[in-house]
């Protein structure tokens, strides 16, 4: 990722329609080599995302109101 010609294909683990991480993976050009992964990252954070929904213990706590909205 922070090597100069290598690329990086990413998907965000969305869980309650949050993003809690990312699952990403360094891939070297051509184009066709990074797009061949591009479906499988996406079916890795999806399937992270579907067991930290189902697991107890691994979902997040819900989204906490910011300090903004307390003040009013």
């Amino acid at each position: 990722e922070n090597t100069i010609g290598i690329l990086c294909v990413a998907a965000p683990i969305m869980v309650d329609q949050r993003p809690i991480g990312a699952v990403s993976v360094p891939c070297s050009p051509p184009r066709r080599d990074v797009e061949k992964y591009t479906s499988a990252v996406k079916a890795a954070a999806l399937g992270i995302a579907r067991t930290i929904g189902r697991t107890p213990g691994l979902r997040p706590d819900p989204a906490r109101p910011s300090s903004e909205e307390n003040a009013t």
